[in-house]
């Protein structure tokens, strides 16, 4: 699981992709209005708040579905519920919409591997660290994740 420090990293870590279009530019109301949801979510993350966190954040994604955060903090608050499953679709949902999100990427594997689906956790552990090679979570899992597959050798490199 995230700590709350990568919890709270992941709700302020800048995105680097490619410019929102124009439509979706945000008005005044509406960055302030996100701005308090996610400084709830982030406040519900910290306190481990998980079914708070995802009756906030399904809320947040029936009023606005395109939205990769909430995605991936309905995710999150699953998997820290134990429900891997919805986990991963809300995960793939965050995914669709942010394909770089590293984060993302690891988390799903994270879900995965608790799934007991270890080769799939794998791939995504490689998506993340393909997006953030220096991300040191996603390294530390696909060793792990190598680990359960037996793959011993590929476990040592990953660590």
């Amino acid at each position: 699981m995230l700590t709350a420090d990568e919890i709270i990293a992941k709700f302020s870590r800048p995105k680097v992709s490619e410019p929102v279009p124009e439509k979706k530019m945000l008005t005044a109301e509406g960055a302030l209005e996100y701005l308090v949801w996610l400084s709830t979510a982030a406040e519900l993350g910290q306190k481990e708040d998980w079914e708070g966190l995802l009756r906030h954040a399904q809320a947040r994604v029936q009023q606005h579905p395109d939205e990769e955060l909430a995605w991936f903090s309905v995710g999150l608050a699953y998997a820290n519920l134990g429900q891997y499953q919805k986990a991963v679709e809300a995960y793939q949902r965050a995914i669709a919409l942010q394909p770089d999100d590293a984060a993302a990427w690891n988390s799903l594997g994270l879900a995965y591997d608790n799934l007991g689906q270890s080769q799939k956790a794998v791939e995504a552990y490689q998506r993340a660290i393909a997006i953030e090679p220096d991300y040191a979570a996603a390294w530390s899992n696909l060793g792990v994740a190598y680990d359960k597959l037996g793959q011993y050798q590929k476990a040592v490199e990953a660590y």
